[in-house]
């Protein structure tokens, strides 16, 4: 039997009501997922370790995806004792960007990776917070479900902590989907409880939190933003291994939260003509 960890983190913003600045700041909701063979599990943890030291970063340090945006402000650490400590480090930013390349490029030599993304467009059709975190809960679960569900496997789906309220919220929602009746048919190979566990002890939700990064400024990517490092750390390392059926990975490995063709379809648009932009440099 093969085991699989699954690691997600999330990116954005949604609560139930939304005003109009809090919509322009936060677009879109998105989870990210890392699917790896538990078996090479030691070997990711070891080799970010490494990288972590090749750094000169304390292993206990966790550097966020954010940090890229916010180390260029000022005044905007005051409460982030790990924001602080490597604005006071005095390093050039391009130093924790080759950092974040490498770490997700480790994921991407890994013999079996699978990433999965749901997303949501907070402009437009609105629902209860609860009911949405279900459905991309629930997509999530499928999609993992299918990729392992023809062999007798397992998957382990790890989140990260946000504050007690939603952890809790994570939970109820997660069993609710366990427990109901299609479970056995639906949710046979994945672990029937989830494991929160704190992104500065975890490799897997660390990488996970800079994919869900990059897969936000992909979306938000427009003629005024180029987010160039993105586009780069997307095209060469997130793209090609993106799950996929029959080489198609939009409604499969990127999940539009509700489904939405006219969403899918121009989101779809927007990533192909990106890739194959890039391709052609």
């Amino acid at each position: 039997m093969a085991i699989y960890f699954c690691f997600s983190d999330e990116c954005g913003y949604y609560s139930d009501m939304m005003t109009t600045k809090q919509i322009q700041a936060h677009p879109f909701y998105i989870r990210s997922v890392i699917m790896i063979d538990a078996a090479e599990w030691r070997v990711l943890n070891q080799r970010y370790r490494q990288l972590k030291e090749t750094y000169c970063i304390p292993q206990y340090r966790e550097f966020k995806w954010a940090y890229l945006w916010l180390m260029t402000k000022t005044n905007c650490a005051q409460n982030d004792d790990n924001l602080n400590y490597f604005k006071q480090q005095g390093k050039d930013l391009s130093v924790y960007k080759n950092f974040v390349e490498d770490a997700i490029k480790l994921v991407s030599e890994l013999s079996f990776v699978k990433i999965i993304f749901t997303f949501s467009v907070n402009m437009g059709e609105h629902h209860k917070e609860k009911n949405l975190l279900k459905f991309h809960f629930q997509d999530i679960l499928r999609r993992i479900e299918m990729e392992i569900q023809s062999k007798d496997n397992l998957a382990v789906l790890f989140v990260d902590p946000v504050n007690n309220d939603k952890n809790e919220q994570f939970r109820d929602l997660y069993y609710s989907l366990i427990n109901s009746d299609d479970f056995i048919m639906q949710y046979g190979h994945v672990k029937d409880s989830l494991n929160i566990e704190n992104s500065h002890q975890s490799v897997g939700i660390q990488i996970a939190d800079f994919v869900s990064g990059v897969f936000n400024s992909i979306l938000k990517k427009d003629e005024k933003h180029s987010y160039d490092f993105a586009t780069k750390l997307f095209c060469e390392y997130i793209f090609p291994n993106i799950r996929d059926h029959r080489g198609n990975k939009y409604g499969t490995g990127i999940i539009e939260i509700p489904s939405n063709i006219k969403i899918r379809e121009r989101y779809k648009n927007k990533i192909e003509n990106m890739v194959n932009e890039y391709r052609k440099k």
